[in-house]
């Protein structure tokens, strides 16, 4: 793991990376509080730890799944080996509870990357509610043994006594961390574990405004806040706080459930005399360059891959398996250098393109590969599309057989750009109009339609000077043992490829009338086939014919047929 200021520059990243995946799954969201938990699972929580650790997390979703009413969120992130969402912001109670058993207790305790990375379940919590700016919408719960660890010496926990030098640079940035966090609402530390370090638990709660420490006996009131907080939103519709007294605050509970303790009337109470419980300040305010995330999807710099352009990791990719081993689609550009891509799994990240200033970095490289939907799909980013029963957009297409790529899905309205360069949405179930339909990229007509508009594309972008040089390619010729003979038009050509003991083979006519179709279109493109049951690529270029599953490469060549 890095360290420092890059470390942290990192983890803001990563936070707005997931903040766009959380963005893609706002129809799996209910319309309540957020509530993200931060599950300590760093090597130390193994045994009681982890088990004190289950049995409070399962009492506060029993707990929150006991007033579904409230439609409240909930997204669960662990720290230890690895900081990733073991669930992202979801109301399917269900599925939650499941996602702690996936836990291994294993690594160092990176506790300060989690509130960081946490930050993207509130990068867009400016669309909900702040009654009055006291109830607060959005809630994090840490559950740890206490012993968080310091990116900079990794392999060494803090000391259990805080007071030995409680004012160290990672205190101080942990502190300041959890504080930021607590801008935007409560934040709950719950400590388990036979001997939990509650002196730094303690130390950061007392100095961090709206971080309060909680037994882990104690959590199943945890999972009433989202109740009680709705109740005081409905008090404070009728009178200011001052005005409320204990008595309608006894009846607005009875009023909402039959069930009542007491500790819920000092909930409200608490929140009622804490005029700063919420702050008016969203993540929004923090981190100001996400104020429109629209401002993702636009395409600012001519000389790296546009919108819609296939892509797959490059020769400088060092991101693990955030493409899940396959291709995606850009779908913007972010700063120089980078850009954004989202992958067929559906995750959504930033990559290093170009030169950014500093230095030359190619995480990805572009690739023909095409999207394929899986069964429970009806549209996904990458997806080739075209006019449909519905289109009522003039042009906007550039012609009728034109055919584009979808960039982004947002439910039943999709983002489409053009070969001509023109991007819109359009309708595509909403009020059960379908502008566009969806083409299969593997049908012949639609591969030949792709390569007739990459080849004009082509044309129209290079300098003139190099289109003089089309007459002198204007003959077709192939690849014999690499030498290049002109074949006449009249003549039908076979193209071959070479099996792993060096005969040449005969492609199908099928598969031969697809790349013959292509190469007369532009003998530099790329053709997509389907082949002994993968997706293969021919690269007319490099005469290469590539299995995008094996990633097994042989040469091809083109003769004169029978």
């Amino acid at each position: 793991m890095q360290c420092g200021m890059e470390e942290m520059q990192y983890w803001h990243q990563r936070a707005r990376d997931e903040a766009f995946e959380l963005l893609k799954r706002q129809h799996l969201q209910g319309k309540g509080m957020r509530t993200v938990f931060l599950l300590d699972s760093s090597e130390s929580m193994a045994g009681e730890g982890f088990r004190q650790m289950k049995r409070s997390f399962l009492d506060i979703i029993n707990e929150i799944a006991d007033h579904r009413e409230e439609d409240e969120n909930v997204a669960v992130l662990c720290f230890g080996q690895e900081v990733k969402f073991l669930h992202y912001l979801s109301n399917d109670y269900e599925s939650i509870r499941k996602c702690i058993d996936r836990i291994e207790c294993r690594g160092s305790s990176p506790m300060e990357a989690a509130f960081l990375l946490s930050t993207s379940c509130f990068l867009n919590i400016s669309s909900l509610l702040h009654v009055k700016d006291i109830v607060p919408t959005a809630r994090t719960i840490l559950i740890t043994d206490g012993r968080p660890t310091d990116p900079i010496n990794i392999n060494k926990p803090e000391p259990a006594l805080v007071s030995e030098n409680p004012f160290s640079m990672f205190i101080t940035r942990l502190r300041a961390t959890v504080t930021t966090s607590a801008m935007l609402g409560p934040v709950l530390f719950i400590p388990v574990g036979s001997d939990p370090n509650k002196n730094l638990l303690e130390f950061i709660s007392n100095e961090a405004k709206g971080v309060t420490v909680v037994h882990h006996r104690a959590v199943q009131q945890v999972g009433r806040f989202s109740k009680n907080m709705s109740i005081t939103s409905q008090l404070l519709r009728y009178k200011s706080p001052k005005e409320i007294t204990a008595a309608d605050i006894k009846s607005a509970v009875f009023q909402h459930s039959s069930y009542v303790t007491d500790r819920d009337i000092e909930d409200i109470l608490e929140t009622l005399g804490n005029q700063n419980v919420s702050s008016s300040k969203t993540m929004s305010d923090i981190v100001t360059d996400m104020n429109n995330i629209d401002e993702m999807f636009t395409e600012r710099y001519s000389d790296m891959p546009s919108i819609g352009t296939r892509v797959k990791r490059g020769p400088d990719w060092k991101w693990g398996n955030q493409d899940s081993m396959g291709p995606g689609t850009v779908v913007g550009h972010s700063t120089v250098g980078w850009l954004f891509v989202e992958w067929d799994s559906g995750r959504t990240c930033n990559y290093r393109y170009g030169n950014d200033g500093q230095i030359a970095k190619y995480d990805l490289i572009e690739c023909d590969e095409p999207r394929i939907l899986l069964y429970h799909q009806q549209i996904a980013t990458g997806c080739l599309v075209s006019s449909g029963p519905d289109w009522k957009w003039d042009d906007q297409d550039g012609g009728e057989e034109n055919i584009g790529t979808v960039y982004r899905v947002q439910q039943e309205v999709i983002y489409v750009k053009w070969p001509h360069g023109v991007r819109s949405n359009y309708r595509f179930g909403y009020q059960n109009k379908f502008d566009v339909r969806i083409r299969d990229p593997l049908n012949p007509s639609v591969i030949e339609r792709l390569c007739f508009q990459r080849s004009t594309e082509f044309k129209n972008s290079i300098p003139c000077e190099q289109n003089q040089n089309e007459s002198s390619q204007a003959s077709m010729s192939n690849t014999i043992e690499g030498h290049e003979t002109a074949i006449p038009e009249n003549v039908r050509r076979q193209w071959q490829w070479r099996d792993p003991v060096g005969r040449w083979n005969n492609y199908s006519d099928e598969i031969n009338e697809k790349i013959e179709a292509c190469y007369r279109r532009n003998r530099d493109s790329t053709v997509v086939i389907q082949f002994k049951g993968h997706i293969h690529r021919i690269i007319l270029q490099q005469r290469k014919h590539v299995d995008t599953i094996t990633k097994l490469t042989t040469d091809i060549r083109v003769c004169t047929g029978n």
